[in-house]
């Protein structure tokens, strides 16, 4: 993709963190919404990650209404021939894998499992950290 725009209005009720696009595909879009979406677009939801257990980065840490809707608009945008991806920034570099904190919202895990099912991307990415400053790499963490 050669263009994104941030914080996007998708329906009357959200927005989503990012779109991005091929200029090509779209050369007189210059801002999208809700009103002019059209294909092909590739739409992105980022979440951090901090909490861990046995090597395991987990999300949400706490329950969490409103990721629950950012997943169920992802499916919806996936149901309309959309691309959709959900990033995982993982802020710590003791894990090996991801997975939903089912014990701590267990709709959240459910809808994370139906998400990847439709078709969004499950993306945990890792991060390098030093004391100056914290990077996200391409390497992405298996998703259990």
């Amino acid at each position: 993709f050669d263009s994104l725009q941030a914080e996007v209005k998708i329906n009357d009720k959200s927005r989503i963190d990012l779109v991005l696009w091929n200029s090509e595909d779209h050369p007189n879009i210059k801002k999208w919404n809700h009103k002019n979406l059209v294909h092909p677009l590739h739409l992105i939801e980022v979440k951090n990650v901090t909490l861990a257990e046995n090597e395991v980065a987990l999300f949400p840490d706490a329950v969490t209404t409103r990721g629950q809707k950012h997943l169920d608009d992802l499916v919806e945008l996936v149901e309309q021939g959309f691309t959709c991806e959900m990033v995982y920034v993982i802020q710590r570099t003791d894990c090996k894998t991801f997975k939903a904190a089912k014990e701590i919202d267990p709709v959240y895990s459910d809808k994370l499992q139906q998400a990847k099912k439709a078709g969004v991307i499950i993306s945990p990415l890792a991060c390098q950290m030093s004391p100056k400053e914290v990077t996200l790499t391409n390497q992405i963490i298996p998703f259990k």
